[in-house]
């Protein structure tokens, strides 16, 4: 017999998180101005939003040289030494 499930007044169905047969799906895209929305909501300035992207970068950089791997460029196309 299948057990009876409850659903409550927020959608919840007696257990934790939403009635498993809600599906959600991502959203893959956002629009800039939903983007600045959240960055204002957050506090965010360009100056720091600056700061995160090259602290990024930096970050992906020092990743790079710790696995030891190359960057390919057009001068040596697979990134070793002549």
């Amino acid at each position: 017999m299948v057990p009876i499930v409850e659903i409550q007044e927020n959608g919840l169905y007696g257990g934790f998180g939403p009635h498993p047969s809600v599906l959600q799906i991502a959203k893959p895209f956002l629009f800039e101005q939903e983007i600045q929305n959240k960055l204002v909501t957050n506090g965010s300035t360009e100056a720091r939003e600056a700061a995160a992207r090259i602290q990024g970068v930096l970050w992906i950089d020092h990743v790079r040289r710790a696995l030891h791997l190359y960057v390919c460029d057009w001068t040596h196309p697979g990134g070793m030494e002549d």
